[in-house]
């Protein structure tokens, strides 16, 4: 409905097909000024999934003014912006977000496209019957997204890393050796960070025998985790924050993941401001007057 009101232009596609579309190029917003009065507004916390359509015609009698809503929220993309229920959320995020996470202890010199190959222990041996393709190398988390390949990869295999050469045959990736996966995760549920209730914790903070955080730290280009019990270490990764979320839980903090921050962002988007009903004519002029203006390309604001 709110592009409904944009004057239409003929555009012409690349197969030749030329199709009357919305002339998008045009904005039309509300001025700052405007936005700061709260006089105009109603800050209200909406439901999620809930209809602007229905939320328009109790506000102002009709659906048709639903694009209201989007002008008073500077909202553009209302598909992403306004607030998705959740169960709906949840399943877009896992479609969007789809592979697995792979977390190891060392840092090899990874590529996107590189192939992981399960082997042997002595990775000496190694079966293209189970393989998976590097989407994405995190080296602050120590974990490569994989998508495709063939058969399972599972925390606690061994693998090897090839790269496909010039002539078009995979080889093994020179100075790395047998890493072993620790965890294995949907990459929906993938860590975006450590966290307590006051602060973000560095994923290489070194966890005392007590399973607390210190404040010692270990070095994030450390080649390889070790697991001992020496606390102060600084210069190889030993009992960190990090080593332990591979091996069990992260102790003393807690996780964040990609779906807990798509979830947080949309619950952001239930907090909306509704123009009071009063001003919803004047408004509707002023934004046709302004979509129908010369100023093809330029962004206009709306002040009152």
């Amino acid at each position: 409905m709110y592009f409904d009101k944009f004057p239409k232009i003929n555009y012409n596609f690349q197969n030749g097909k030329n199709i009357e579309v919305a002339d998008i190029f045009r904005k039309v917003s509300f001025s700052q000024s405007f936005r700061n009065k709260d006089s105009a507004f109603l800050k209200t916390l909406i439901s999620q999934g809930e209809k602007p359509e229905r939320i328009a015609n109790a506000i102002y009698s009709t659906p048709e003014y639903s694009w209201m809503l989007f002008l008073a929220n500077n909202i553009v993309n209302p598909h992403t912006d306004w607030p998705t229920e959740h169960f709906k959320l949840i399943e877009i995020t896992k479609a969007k977000y789809n592979g697995y996470s792979y977390f190891i202890t060392d840092l090899p010199k990874l590529l996107e496209g590189d192939i992981v190959v399960y082997c042997n222990s002595g990775g000496t041996d190694w079966d293209f019957s189970k393989y998976t393709i590097i989407d994405k190398w995190d080296t602050r988390f120590r974990y490569f997204r994989g998508l495709g390949g063939l058969g399972n990869i599972s925390a606690l295999d061994y693998v090897r890393f090839f790269r496909i050469g010039s002539d078009g045959v995979p080889a093994l990736i020179a100075n790395t050796s047998v890493s072993r996966i620790r965890k294995k995760v949907e990459y929906y549920n993938t860590l975006t960070d450590f966290y307590t209730t006051t602060s973000i914790v560095n994923p290489y903070t070194i966890v005392n025998g007590s399973d607390q955080l210190t404040g010692n730290y270990a070095s994030p280009i450390s080649t390889g985790i070790t697991a001992d019990n020496t606390y102060a270490l600084t210069t190889t990764i030993g009992e960190t924050v990090l080593f332990n979320y591979m091996n069990s839980n992260p102790y003393g903090a807690s996780i964040t993941t990609i779906l807990d921050q798509v979830l947080k962002e949309n619950n952001k988007h239930q907090n909306v401001n509704i123009l009071k009903p009063e001003f919803s004519n004047i408004v509707s002029d002023l934004f046709q007057t302004a979509i129908d203006s010369r100023y093809i390309g330029r962004a206009l604001q709306i002040d009152i």
